[in-house]
């Protein structure tokens, strides 16, 4: 973390983005029923691969239900399956940089700008 004087970095910023984000959506789900409570952990891992490889294939829509396996395997303070699905995940990057490499200039600060905003906004209602 940067030190105070200087403010969050970037990375920072990204990272608490990211979990603000993880959190509201492990929170519907919880919220919706938490419909995958009852899967053993081999339906489980067997419902995020196949959802990660549907995703690998069009990045643009990624199917709902893996964000609620993964917020299954949050609750169960379990890590997903990440190693059957190393090369669905490089499939997944390339594409997220080939979106980010088509974005203006201007909408790459307009998001940097609202991540900004939201990390703010989260600081704020902390104090």
């Amino acid at each position: 973390m940067a030190s105070d004087t200087e403010g969050p970095s970037g990375k920072d910023i990204a990272f608490a983005a990211m979990a603000q984000s993880d959190l509201a959506r492990t929170q519907s789900y919880l919220q919706r029923g938490r419909r995958f409570e009852g899967l053993n952990d081999e339906a489980l891992a067997s419902r995020w691969v196949h959802d990660m490889r549907v995703w690998a294939k069009c990045i643009r829509e990624k199917p709902a239900t893996l964000d609620d396996a993964d917020a299954e395997y949050k609750l169960r303070e379990q890590e997903a399956p990440y190693h059957l699905v190393t090369a669905e995940l490089e499939e997944i990057v390339a594409a997220a940089l080939e979106v980010h490499a088509a974005m203006s200039e201007e909408d790459r600060e307009r998001a940097g700008a609202d991540m900004v905003a939201e990390y703010e906004a989260d600081q704020q209602s902390r104090n």
